[in-house]
């Protein structure tokens, strides 16, 4: 095995590596597995840490006569991708797009499906909604955790389900009710993206909201270059194995509770059954269409563990240090310079023609 350059803890070399590839694959670091277009937009991001309630959509929905008419952001467009090339490759293939909520009603009209998402980690209260292209629905709540958690007894029991239910209840409903779109990955990471251009995007004041320049999107952009470089530098050095590791887990028969696979050893499965959640006994308001129901269904879910792996993860200094910044400002400044020398030599050219002409 190849040795780690940003390994974290030295103690667990020769342990297999997580892998991560944004768009395909990502180890989360409670050793679940993601997959899909969805998978690794963010590391294990959660909604449950939030304070705040974003509008998006699906990428593909959006042609090109909407994104200039209702002026949609895409944040990829608004930095220069020779700066920031990892962080670039990391805006491109973002299957989520985060818009303003101004421009939800159009978008509505445009026949795009918007979904907001809030969460307020203070009350503990989740929202969620959809509008256009489908069935509307909305959904107001208390952490949906504590439906789970709520009359099982013993202690002990509640626990174990905490443990294993947890931090993914969100994760089904963000998946089972937008039939899955959705994932806390990628609306976790399509917030990221957004901010990127435009770091006051959450603030409720539309007038007080500005885009930054490009030059100012691509200072922001090199401020993560240093970490999206490991990630995508990484995953290219374990492309291999990563490809390996698919290629057994996908073609495993779909009812198997432990796959042995290439890297890892094996992969488990665990099946959440469906829970039906009486809305009115949780203080849940759950409206499809306008009419209010009385039971909201938790989707079944399975998930893929693996036994083990290292605890790496990237430098998150290199997220928002000043050496990016700097950096970017050195190559911002190398280029004045170097089209500054081009006008001039343009200028001597220009004028030792026309003094070859005159003599």
């Amino acid at each position: 095995m190849t040795s780690d350059p940003y390994r974290n803890d030295e103690d667990e070399e020769g342990l297999p590596p997580r892998l991560w590839l944004p768009g395909r694959l990502l180890v989360r670091r409670d050793r679940e597995i993601e997959l899909g277009e969805q998978a690794g937009w963010s590391d294990g991001g959660k909604i449950e840490r939030w304070a705040c309630s974003i509008s998006v959509v699906q990428r593909e929905q959006l042609d090109e006569e909407t994104i200039k008419r209702l002026g949609v952001v895409v944040p990829n467009r608004v930095v220069d991708n020779s700066l920031a090339p990892h962080t670039a490759r990391w805006l491109r293939g973002q299957p989520l797009i985060c818009v303003e909520r101004e421009l939800t009603g159009s978008l509505v009209k445009a026949g795009v499906r918007v979904y907001q998402i809030g969460y307020d980690r203070g009350s503990e209260r989740l929202t969620f909604s959809a509008r256009g292209a489908g069935p509307s629905f909305n959904l107001n709540g208390r952490h949906p955790a504590r439906w789970v958690l709520q009359g099982h007894e013993p202690p002990d029991e509640a626990i174990r389900i905490e443990e294993s239910l947890g931090a993914t209840v969100i994760g089904r409903l963000l998946r089972g009710l937008s039939g899955g779109v959705l994932t806390e990955s990628s609306v976790d990471g399509t917030l990221d993206a957004r901010e990127l251009g435009q770091p006051d995007f959450l603030w409720p004041d539309a007038a007080t909201r500005k885009m930054l320049s490009v030059k100012d999107s691509s200072a922001a952009a090199c401020r993560q270059e240093g970490y999206w470089k490991q990630v995508y530098e990484r995953a290219d050095e374990h492309m291999d194995m990563m490809s390996a590791f698919l290629r057994k887990f996908g073609n495993a028969p779909q009812d198997t509770l432990r796959i042995t696979v290439p890297v890892y050893g094996a992969v488990v499965r665990s099946d959440l059954p469906s829970l039906d959640i009486d809305c009115e006994q949780h203080g849940i308001s759950y409206r499809i269409g306008g009419d209010q129901q009385a039971t909201l269904r938790l989707p079944a879910i399975t998930l893929h563990h693996v036994e083990h792996h290292d605890n790496w993860r990237p430098d998150q200094s290199l997220k928002r240090g000043a050496g990016a910044a700097v950096a970017f400002g050195q190559e911002h400044r190398a280029q004045q310079s170097r089209a500054l020398w081009l006008a001039i030599a343009s200028v001597a050219l220009f004028g030792a023609v026309i003094w070859w002409l005159l003599v």
